[in-house]
């Protein structure tokens, strides 16, 4: 009998918890309309406001395989070789939010991290030879 009411209350305990991971991504409980990322939405905008975009990212991304074919053939590989890589920022904010970050806050985070990446920043957490 108290392997049965166990059974019965794992049963139930289980169907819970199911039923809350169903309604996860849900703002309003039962609404079916699920919050995702804003990405491919605002992806998609940007291309109908300007319709180049895909023409000037498959160029860009052909100078960088270009770039990358250079280095390589030039066996660049000393310490002030130049590398480049690939980012993208996903702004996870909403819509309303995203005109707060601009491209220009968004290329300061890019210069930050490149300062750091080349030990030229005045305040490092670790520094060589201490």
């Amino acid at each position: 009998m108290k392997n049965f009411i166990l059974h019965i209350f794992l049963l139930i305990l289980l169907v819970v918890i199911n039923a809350t991971g169903l309604l996860a991504q849900n703002k309003n409980g039962l609404n079916n309309k699920v919050e995702r990322c804003y990405t491919m939405e605002n992806l998609e905008n940007q291309i109908k406001a300007d319709p180049t975009l895909p023409a000037k990212w498959k160029a860009r991304g052909e100078l960088i395989q270009q770039q990358n074919l250079q280095h390589k053939q030039n066996n660049i590989l000393n310490d002030q070789a130049v590398t480049v890589i690939p980012v993208v920022f996903h702004l996870v904010i909403s819509a309303g939010q995203q005109a707060i970050v601009t491209d220009a806050l968004l290329q300061r985070q890019i210069d930050v991290l490149n300062r750091d990446f080349a030990g030229l920043n005045p305040d490092p957490i670790f520094r060589s030879g201490k």
